[in-house]
């Protein structure tokens, strides 16, 4: 074994870029399978990271076609379909959103932004979601204050904002008290928080709500009370153009959209390993036919097919 182990390195040597080739081949491409695992299992842990911040007490309520992506017109909630949902049993707190596509401006520049209309507990709710970086969150009676997320602070305008400054949003001025920590949404990190009153009448809906969090209090009845929920809208509304999601409802699907992607990634892991696979074959393939006169004589002296293969 010592005889053939020293005359396949003596080989290797011969051919330094050869074996250097290879070996990189075969590197790469358990370096490129190990990344796309590592890049999966780390996305699962994000985004439970995330859903466990959320809380389990907490249901989503919003339009059917808000969540499905389809671009149709959504009917958005009003003030009634709020007072509607405090009132069923089960229910804590009842927090609405309003979001709407805006623009930033900032010392002469200017940005496309999300603009989102919260009431303060509501952010306060969120705490371990929407951490604050400096400053405070506004208060309820501040109408002309905003928090800003990291990316506008950061990385949207060329001159950073801080706490203090003033920044306009679809040219009204709001005084920024708060800057946000990174969340890691594109979306989220890119939205100006305001007053909930103040956001609706930059629109001109006074009585608009796009999203509610219901907060229920007791975890355990979560499912009931979503139930009741949709019941009771349903019954409002005169239909179902709404989705009622609780925690347990979020993470099927994101283990849904987690599957694809896993599914897609290993796809991807696949086509690595049999590329790798091939290019290994190949080298052997060319390292057998160069030495086929080598193999001749050694069978000729008696070398049995197991010795001959251990050379290479």
């Amino acid at each position: 074994m010592n005889e053939e182990l020293k005359y396949a390195v003596a080989n290797m040597a011969g051919a330094k870029l050869r074996t250097l080739l290879t070996v990189l081949g075969i590197v790469i491409g358990v370096a490129i399978i190990v990344a796309i695992l590592a890049l999966g299992a780390g996305m699962r842990y994000s985004i439970n990271q995330h859903l466990e911040a959320l809380g389990s007490d907490k249901i989503v309520v919003s339009p059917a076609q808000a969540m499905s992506g389809r671009p149709m017109e959504v009917s958005p909630f009003t003030t009634s379909d709020m007072k509607a949902i405090s009132g069923i049993p089960g229910v804590k707190d009842v927090l609405p959103m309003f979001y709407r596509p805006a623009v930033a401006e900032y010392r002469g520049e200017s940005a496309e932004v999300y603009v989102m209309g919260v009431e303060p507990r509501g952010i306060n709710y969120f705490r371990q979601f929407y951490r604050i970086r400096e400053g405070r969150i506004f208060r309820q009676d501040e109408t002309k204050s905003a928090v800003i997320g990291y990316r506008i602070a950061e990385k949207v305008f060329d001159k950073k904002p801080v706490v203090g400054d003033v920044i306009k949003v679809n040219g009204r001025s709001f005084r920024i008290v708060g800057v946000l920590e990174e969340i890691g949404s594109p979306e989220d990190d890119t939205t100006v928080y305001i007053p909930l009153e103040p956001a609706q009448r930059m629109y001109g809906v006074k009585d608009e709500v796009m999203m509610i969090w219901v907060v229920v209090d007791n975890p355990e009845k979560v499912e009931q009370v979503a139930e009741r929920i949709e019941k009771v809208l349903e019954r409002r509304r005169g239909g179902k153009d709404f989705e009622v999601f609780t925690p347990k409802d979020i993470a099927e699907q994101v283990d849904k959209m987690l599957d694809i992607v896993s599914f897609v990634l290993a796809g991807i892991a696949s086509i690595s390993m049999v590329v790798g696979g091939v290019i290994i074959m190949n080298t052997l393939l060319t390292s057998v036919m160069e030495r086929t006169r080598e193999i001749g004589v050694m069978k000729a002296v008696g070398a049995a097919t197991c010795r001959c293969c251990a050379s290479f």
